[in-house]
């Protein structure tokens, strides 16, 4: 069975032992803004943003799962029964517009795909803290 993380494609942080939206915008240097996330429970729930040393971050992080589909790189995006949301992530226009994806050169090719045709599916980790902490 192809599973998508829970939270594809966003940027993620654990604080004291709680998982948060994280972001950089608009915080000083050396801090990041965290965000409750809506489906998640937290002991000590704040409902506001709260911004926090990156230093005291358990870790942050975006996961993407990604697979390959028709020798093309994708990542996925959502599962809904026998269909894959996924984007392209190739850079082949001309390959992508006569598969049958929606979008632009520009911007992002997507599709539905038949996860069955989906090959090498396997999640992503980009370690964020270790690049923020470097970035000091």
């Amino acid at each position: 069975m192809v599973e998508v993380t829970r939270y594809p494609n966003e940027l993620l942080a654990e604080y004291r032992g709680e998982l948060y939206f994280v972001s950089t915008v608009d915080v000083p240097d050396g801090f990041v803004r965290l965000r409750e996330i809506p489906t998640e429970r937290y002991e000590h729930a704040k409902h506001a943003d709260q911004e926090v040393p990156v230093n005291d971050l358990d870790a942050a992080y975006r996961d993407k799962t990604r697979a390959t589909w028709r020798g093309q790189p994708f990542v996925l995006d959502k599962i809904e029964g026998d269909k894959a949301l996924a984007g392209y992530d190739g850079r082949d226009a001309g390959w992508a517009k006569a598969n049958g994806l929606d979008g632009n050169q520009y911007d992002w090719f997507q599709g539905w795909l038949a996860v069955s045709e989906l090959e090498d599916v396997h999640v992503d980790r980009t370690d964020l803290l270790a690049r923020w902490k470097r970035e000091k």
